[in-house]
């Protein structure tokens, strides 16, 4: 037996073993099992002939590396591999503290990085806002067109000390350079005010980090202030930690079923609330980029009438995503599951309808950080209904 061919079933034997930590195989065919063991001869024979007869020198690490990316190809956009720098990069992302520039990126659908989100910061102070897009960093062209990318191209944005990255900005037609000081940065995923009109504010960018605290302290502070409305902005929150957002609905919801989680093999769990809850007015604000975790909590929500949806149709990603860490720090994110409704109805490739459809005009800026309901048309239709409500 071949380095290589102990090495590939090392790698087959490390995903079998998680596989069986989630569920048992059966093995159906004899025959099967041949099939599977003729593949990876074949696998070991086209790694040993690239080796051998490529018009370069490859390292077989970067062979089995690409070996092992590959075996996702077949797999849906979400399941991809990480390398032991791209899982650093991605725990740091989630934690919210890391050598950054202190943005929140999202795909922008044309190859770029979206800037979502500007947090006070490196980001903020070098000019950019959000709605920019990242077409190029350190002068090398972006082409990201899935998560595994967007994982890819973040952590060429961060590093583990503090230097500069450059970074290539389109503007909407205006391209320009920016040179930004990566420092400590500590994302707030909320943030929440009191408007004048005596109705809450809070706004979740994504559930990581510090987003339950940050919705527990908004939530003491509209009770303390007297306010009984509240508008819930989940615009642009595609998503994030499973326990994160039922923390979060389950302070917003009556006793019941928050969200119902079914694996492959018809194997479903529940994920429930407690009978205590602020009882306010709600209106969740959504719109396209409102996807996976948001949507659980939106349509949890909506299925209880205990807010009132308002905005535009939302992403329709209702499949649940485990990641799984390596002892060589490498790791893997695998869909594992899809989620439904209280209601029992799908989110996947559905999304939720609005119970108020509000586009969004032309006062809608999205580089206006500000929580000013003059320059958002959607955050004015969702408190003057509130403001109709005796």
């Amino acid at each position: 037996m071949t380095r290589r061919t102990i090495a590939i079933l090392a790698i087959a034997w490390m995903i079998l073993v998680v596989a069986v930590a989630s569920s048992a195989i059966t093995l159906h065919a004899v025959g099967g099992a041949q099939a599977v063991a003729a593949n990876y001869e074949t696998l070991d024979e086209v790694l040993r002939i690239i080796e051998e007869r490529y018009y370069v020198e490859v390292e077989e690490s970067d062979l089995l590396e690409g070996a092992i990316r590959g075996a996702f190809s077949p797999l849906d956009e979400y399941s991809f591999y990480y390398s032991a720098e791209e899982m650093t990069a991605m725990m740091e992302q989630a934690s919210g503290e890391y050598y950054g520039i202190g943005v929140l990126v999202t795909m922008d659908g044309e190859g770029g990085i979206l800037l979502s989100r500007v947090y006070e910061g490196p980001a903020r102070e070098a000019g950019l806002r959000e709605g920019d897009r990242i077409i190029a960093i350190d002068g090398e062209a972006l082409s990201v067109n899935n998560s595994a990318d967007l994982t890819a191209a973040t952590a060429k944005i961060k590093a583990e000390t503090q230097t500069p990255v450059l970074l290539t900005i389109e503007r909407s037609e205006d391209v320009f350079d920016v040179e930004v000081e990566r420092a400590q940065v500590e994302a707030n995923r909320t943030r929440h005010a009191i408007l004048e009109n005596g109705i809450g504010y809070l706004e979740i960018s994504e559930f990581f980090g510090d987003d339950v605290e940050g919705t527990r302290a908004a939530l003491d502070d509209f009770v303390a202030g007297g306010a009984t409305k509240m508008v819930l902005d989940v615009r642009n929150n595609t998503g994030g930690d499973l326990n994160h957002v039922v923390q979060i609905a389950d302070m917003l919801l009556p006793e019941g079923v928050i969200v119902s989680v079914e694996d492959r093999y018809g194997q479903s769990q529940h994920y429930d609330s407690q009978a205590s809850y602020y009882d306010l007015e709600i209106v969740v604000l959504v719109n396209g980029m409102s996807a996976s975790a948001t949507e659980i909590l939106a349509g949890a929500l909506q299925d209880y009438d205990r807010a009132v949806v308002m905005g535009t149709q939302t992403f329709g990603k209702g499949i649940v995503q485990d990641v799984i860490q390596f002892e060589n720090g490498a790791g893997m994110q695998l869909t594992t599951m899809q989620y439904f409704r209280p209601s029992g109805q799908p989110v996947h490739g559905v999304g939720i309808e609005p119970d108020i459809v509000v586009e969004p005009d032309e006062t809608y800026d999205p580089a206006n950080y500000n929580i000013d309901p003059a320059t958002d048309n959607q955050l004015r239709e969702a408190v003057k209904y509130l403001e109709n409500i005796a």
